[in-house]
């Protein structure tokens, strides 16, 4: 199902949740919404689900208008924050209870029951209740019951945000599988962007309201539109330089006493002032001085497990700088207040005008 969200807006008495909000996401594949606290992202899912009417827009099942159909006959699956499991049904009894809600016949709730918690992997849980599950398992519930009455779109609203880190990455593996092997369309809630780059095909970024950024996943990271979008989807070094020479697909850009190529594909002039954002992971430690190279001091050194976090001061004020290699960390750790030359990896570069933000 190819789902269209059109204009919409949706203010609650004085609070505008939602604000010309435009998406889409094509058949079969998974979109993200990824934002702040606060930014109207559940109200977004609400809106497409058909929980809540929008003041103004449309909403598109492929290419078909469904703003005013109630949400049980969308052929949608919510799977919310808090869960809502009845406490007062097994497991069986949750995944059953929508079926039985349309009036399916006993034999066939049964054999869907049983096909959808072969899906999740909770064959043999049958009879338990949800206080007697592990959160992940409570999730697998949640999700089967979503996907019960032969869901084409499966709405999922911070389904992990509950859930330890671990557990989170083998749920958020098991949701990817699941989804690609059902086919089916999904819109995925979070403020985590680790869990927006590793489940989506397409992830929209929303401020206040505001649909700011939307595309391909990769697209969205390397060649994000503003800078308040780079910073949100992973952290970012901001400095200043100007345009000193234009190439075809290329910028040459004065930074500090170097100058560094770097494919864009914006309009830019010469001498025009913008925005240089780098990510750590493109801010490499180096050895020996080149002409791209330039000093700094390591301030803070901090072991993440799988690679070592830096802060260096330098002419431009505190970079991050990410090491992939986790066995530099006691080498590192010992440089500290110590100088180093930094050289800007130009695939992890984004130029963006000044006058972004």
């Amino acid at each position: 199902m190819k789902v269209e969200a059109i204009d919409l807006s949706k203010r609650f008495d004085k609070f505008l949740a939602v604000n010309n909000a435009n998406l889409s996401i094509e058949s079969s594949k998974v979109l993200s919404v990824l934002g702040p606290s606060g930014c109207g992202k559940t109200t977004l899912l609400k809106l497409i689900a058909g929980l809540v009417p929008p003041d103004k827009g449309s909403v598109k099942f492929d290419g078909v208008d469904v703003t005013r159909t109630p949400p049980q006959k969308r052929g949608i699956g919510f799977v919310f924050q808090s869960l809502t499991l009845f406490p007062n049904l097994t497991v069986e009894g949750n995944v059953a209870f929508p079926l039985d809600a349309r009036g399916w016949s006993y034999e066939s709730i049964k054999t869907r029951v049983r096909e959808l918690l072969g899906l999740v992997r909770l064959e043999g849980l049958e009879k338990r209740y949800p206080r007697e599950l592990s959160g992940g398992q409570q999730q697998r519930v949640a999700i089967a019951r979503a996907l019960a009455a032969e869901t084409q779109l499966l709405l999922l609203d911070e389904p992990l945000a509950s859930l330890d880190a671990t557990l989170r990455g083998d749920l958020l593996a098991e949701i990817k599988n699941l989804q690609r092997n059902l086919g089916i369309t999904t819109i995925y809630v979070t403020h985590d962007q680790s869990e927006a780059f590793a489940i989506s095909d397409k992830i929209a970024v929303m401020f206040e309201g505001k649909i700011e950024a939307l595309g391909e996943t990769f697209e969205i990271y390397m060649n994000p539109p503003t800078e308040r979008v780079a910073r949100f989807v992973g952290a970012t070094n901001v400095l200043t330089g100007r345009v000193e020479k234009l190439e075809s697909g290329a910028v040459i850009l004065k930074l500090g006493k170097n100058s560094i190529s770097i494919a864009t594909k914006l309009a830019l002039s010469i001498g025009q002032k913008v925005k240089i954002l780098v990510r750590p992971e493109g801010l490499l430690i180096e050895e020996s001085a080149s002409d791209l190279t330039f000093e700094g001091a390591i301030e803070n050194v901090l072991f993440r497990g799988d690679r070592v976090q830096l802060h260096v001061r330098t002419e431009f004020g505190l970079l991050e700088s990410l090491v992939r290699d986790p066995s530099r960390y006691s080498e590192l750790l010992g440089r500290r207040g110590r100088p180093v030359l930094l050289r800007m990896d130009p695939k992890f570069v984004i130029v963006l005008p000044e006058k972004d933000t």
